[in-house]
């Protein structure tokens, strides 16, 4: 933090702390879906992120970054983006729908 700032500390309710911490949020899901797709909480569940498209094995940096911010939208409008996966025909929540994806349970 102290890099950025040119070395003067960054106050905790600033709006350059807000946005510090909103980015490495935003880097730990966006990687951890890219890399392996599943977070360390997702793993321990067993669950994981599988995209549509037969040809990939994992998702793409462009995927797992609108499964964020739709994620975080869906979190702002009081979780109606997950709600959503419940009524749905094709079960899949705003997230699986923007980023072309889905959640699945591993076996084992």
């Amino acid at each position: 933090v102290l890099l950025f700032n040119r070395g003067n500390t960054v106050e905790p309710h600033s709006l350059w702390f807000s946005l510090l911490l909103f980015a490495e949020v935003a880097f730990y899901y966006i990687y951890s879906w890219k890399k392996g797709g599943q977070t360390l909480g997702m793993r321990a569940w067993k669950m994981k992120i599988i995209p549509n498209q037969n040809n990939q094995n994992q998702l793409s940096w462009m995927q797992a970054t609108v499964r964020f911010l739709t994620g975080v939208s869906s979190t702002l409008l009081l979780g109606l983006g997950l709600f959503w996966k419940l009524f749905s025909n094709n079960k899949l929540s705003w997230m699986d729908i923007s980023s072309h994806s889905t959640t699945s349970i591993q076996e084992g």
